[in-house]
């Protein structure tokens, strides 16, 4: 059918299948921090040499996707993929 997903009231859908199993696939921005002799990751909230998993889940969660980026959509009932959309 189409190449372009169908939004009806705010519900995404597949253009194929008419599947409301629709995931968005985005792209943004991570800051990150790094120490210019060792090249070393910094934790952001202690100023340390160590990051532990939950502070870089932290730092995920808190990536800014406004304004930069490009993000897709999939279904997952029948595999469509939309072209990928640019700010």
């Amino acid at each position: 059918m189409g190449n372009e997903v169908i939004n009806e009231c705010g519900v995404i859908l597949c253009p194929n299948c008419g599947s409301r199993r629709i995931t968005e696939i985005l792209q943004a921005a991570l800051t990150k921090m790094y120490d210019a002799n060792s090249g070393r990751i910094i934790n952001p909230y202690t100023q340390k040499g160590y990051m532990s998993n939950r502070d870089k889940a932290m730092a995920y969660d808190a990536s800014v996707s406004d304004g930069i980026g490009c993000w897709a959509y999939k279904c997952r009932k029948c595999g469509w993929e939309s072209r990928l959309y640019t700010e």
